[in-house]
């Protein structure tokens, strides 16, 4: 038995496209792409914004007792959040170009970067099995992005506010 998400007045057969016609339409839309660089770089400033703070903690740390500082004193701590926020804010906007199905398989580029980041600044190890995992991340953002709906993607206040008929 087969099912149709279709109503049944959409039920002619869709167009079919070749993988080069749905990647071309992909990276011709300008309000999806701006969507997802604003969705990667909202990622990725959250997640070096958490790692900044964790070397944050750290320095801080490594102080001899007397010259520690409460986090909330740290300058560097409150440069690290302001870095944070911005990719929470990064995010909103990635919202306003991007249906949440895309923004957030998206949102897994960033185990990436805090991979990377923990490897490179903290000396935390990367094996193997993170290896596997970081091209499987890479394989479902990149899936997603190409084969999702383009059609209809953000609805506006505007639109929502229209009666339905």
């Amino acid at each position: 038995v087969q099912t149709c998400a279709l109503p049944i007045s959409a039920m002619e057969e869709p167009e079919r496209q070749t993988l080069a016609q749905i990647v071309r339409r992909t990276f011709t839309d300008r309000v999806f792409i701006f969507g997802v660089f604003f969705c990667l770089a909202a990622t990725t400033a959250q997640n070096i914004g958490l790692g900044l703070q964790k070397l944050a903690h750290r320095r801080n740390d490594m102080r001899p007792a007397e010259e520690r500082v409460a986090y909330y004193r740290d300058h560097f701590w409150w440069l690290c959040m302001g870095i944070f926020m911005s990719g929470v804010i990064l995010d909103f906007v990635a919202l306003g170009y991007l249906p949440a199905s895309v923004a957030l398989p998206l949102g897994g580029v960033g185990l990436i970067v805090s991979g990377y980041f923990a490897h490179v600044k903290l000396g935390e190890s990367f094996t193997r099995r993170d290896r596997i995992g970081t091209v499987a991340v890479i394989a479902g953002s990149a899936t997603t992005v190409v084969f999702s709906s383009k059609t209809d993607l953000v609805n506006s206040a505007g639109k929502a506010a229209q009666p339905t008929s």
